[in-house]
């Protein structure tokens, strides 16, 4: 193995662990902002991003980095989330 093949590979694992480190910095931060919603926190956050993912599909996107791929599966994952925590919280 040469140096530069070190080089980069040391440089693939400083950006994977940024990467994982901005996600968390992400949701810390939806946290945060979230704290006086309380219990509606997560149907809040699930409802928005299931209306941003729906609205990234009807756009035109047709792909995303979520496990899912598509922003539509996704819409919907998250939305069948929001419903349901939000039924656990009324009742």
């Amino acid at each position: 193995m040469n140096e530069y093949s070190n080089e980069n590979s040391q440089t693939d694992k400083t950006e994977n662990a940024e990467t994982i480190a901005f996600n968390f910095c992400k949701a810390a931060t939806l946290m945060l902002l979230t704290v006086p919603l309380g219990k509606f926190a997560l149907p809040f956050v699930a409802g928005v991003a299931s209306i941003l993912f729906f609205l990234a599909h009807f756009r035109g996107n047709k792909s995303t980095r979520c496990i899912l791929q598509k922003p539509l599966y996704v819409g919907a994952f998250w939305a069948i989330v929001a419903a349901i925590s939000l039924f656990f919280v009324v009742n």
